[in-house]
């Protein structure tokens, strides 16, 4: 009572006075020892013992009268004993402690939650920031489409211009050559 195991105390006030254990899962080794009330022939007393939640039948062990159990996982679990006396004559109660192996907190389901809370947040923050991404992409895009539209219209201005330019200066060479010739003619 009162021990401390790994900075814990497991046994708060005597064993037959304690209805429940909490313990941590890093306590799952978990040992039980027992005695019967009849002295008459104590080496003939018979044992059973089952952890329900763990066990799927009792354990019927003779006059052995202690019970090992490893690798418990978490979980909520009810250890009961029963005896016989030398008779063979069983106990019609059993003794009874309920245990609580608490689970590391990664394994809770509060933490899932939470990890799969966090996990989707990030998950739209990336997804948001992607098609910020995307659309200022898109925008600059836009742009450059509208610069270039506005370029090829510009040039497209600007080769007219040039084409009614040489047009107008085939006429002025035409009208010249034909001048040169009226006055070739003359002389």
């Amino acid at each position: 009572i009162g021990a401390k195991i790994d900075d814990e105390v497991i046994l708060q006030k005597s064993i037959t006075e304690t209805k429940e254990l909490i313990l941590s899962y890093k306590h799952n080794i978990i040992s039980f020892e027992f005695a019967a009330l009849h002295f008459a022939a104590p080496d003939k007393n018979l044992f059973a013992y089952i952890l329900e939640g763990f066990d799927e039948n009792w354990n019927y062990v003779g006059n052995r009268h202690f019970a090992n159990y490893t690798s418990v996982p978490p979980g909520t679990y009810i250890f009961k004993v029963k005896a016989a006396n030398s008779n063979g004559i069983w106990s019609e109660e059993s003794a009874s402690i309920k245990i609580i192996i608490v689970p590391p907190f990664y394994s809770t389901a509060w933490f899932r939650v939470l990890v799969s809370i966090i996990v989707v947040f990030f998950g739209y923050i990336g997804y948001q920031l992607k098609m910020r991404s995307v659309r200022k992409r898109e925008n600059e895009l836009r742009e450059l489409i509208n610069e270039k539209t506005i370029l090829n219209e510009q040039l497209i201005k600007e080769n007219r211009e040039r084409k009614q330019a040489e047009g107008q200066l085939l006429v002025a060479k035409e009208k010249a050559e034909g001048s040169e010739r009226l006055k070739s003619e003359f002389l």
